[in-house]
């Protein structure tokens, strides 16, 4: 990560280190992804405490992410994504509709505070995209949270996703 940040200093871009976490359940109900964006070298230093407890709380190959631990460690240098299709806000909303959407993110942000909590939206072409997102956003609007534009990359070229 130090040589990621060094080198885009170097041609004037920034970067924002995040991590994605797997089987949290802000309302107890049902587990999902979030993601969580570092703010600055504190937020990435406690980005990183987070992962480790994680690691620490669960078995190798399976860590047990609290999102109440994550966001004591991140100690509001950072925001919570509510993730892809499989993130906690639009799989409640796919699963059990808007006031269910509505339910995962209030309860993120009694978690990470209201500033820190962002709906996550995305268009990979998919018929229904334009949909989801409209009711994402309207979740947003209902909530008081902003919304970003995510792509869910995962890889810097289409090369680098065969990893066999």
């Amino acid at each position: 990560m130090v040589r990621l940040a060094e080198a885009a200093r170097v041609h004037g871009l920034p970067t924002v280190i995040g991590a994605e976490f797997t089987g949290v359940a802000p309302t107890g109900h049902h587990a999902g992804r979030v993601v969580v964006l570092a703010d600055g070298p504190e937020g990435y230093r406690g980005l990183a405490r987070a992962v480790s407890y994680g690691q620490l709380a669960g078995s190798k190959g399976a860590p047990r992410h609290e999102l109440a631990t994550i966001a004591e460690q991140m100690n509001g240098r950072g925001w919570v994504l509510t993730g892809d299709a499989t993130g906690v806000v639009p799989a409640a909303l796919t699963r059990d509709g808007p006031a269910a959407a509505a339910a995962e993110v209030n309860a993120l942000i009694d978690i990470a505070g209201r500033d820190r909590v962002l709906i996550e939206l995305w268009d990979h072409g998919h018929p229904d995209d334009h949909h989801r997102n409209d009711a994402l956003v309207e979740v947003a609007r209902r909530c008081r949270v902003h919304c970003v534009m995510a792509n869910a990359v995962t890889h810097a070229t289409p090369a680098d996703a065969d990893m066999s």
